[in-house]
């Protein structure tokens, strides 16, 4: 349940043009093609505020708080 309520609020608060991936077990990547650093940076932010920001609501009913950690990797035109 935490997963797919994960991946709703990635696909919610990423632009059309990123694609957000489950890379599997609990990781997940963001591509976002021509984006610079500090724009990546800020939707990552966002996107961490997105899953820390409100409860997750069980199946059964409990709540529980997720937290989410963001890293940000670039790659320079021409590079392989």
């Amino acid at each position: 349940a935490v997963l797919r309520e994960i991946a709703q609020r990635l696909r919610r608060d990423t632009r059309e043009a990123d694609l957000a991936c489950r890379l599997g077990g609990e990781e997940f990547v963001v591509i976002m093609p021509d984006t610079q650093p500090e724009t990546a940076t800020a939707i990552g932010e966002r996107l961490r505020e997105s899953v820390a920001g409100g409860p997750f609501r069980m199946p059964d009913g409990p709540s529980i708080k997720v937290t989410l950690g963001v890293g940000i990797s670039t790659r320079q035109a021409g590079g392989t």
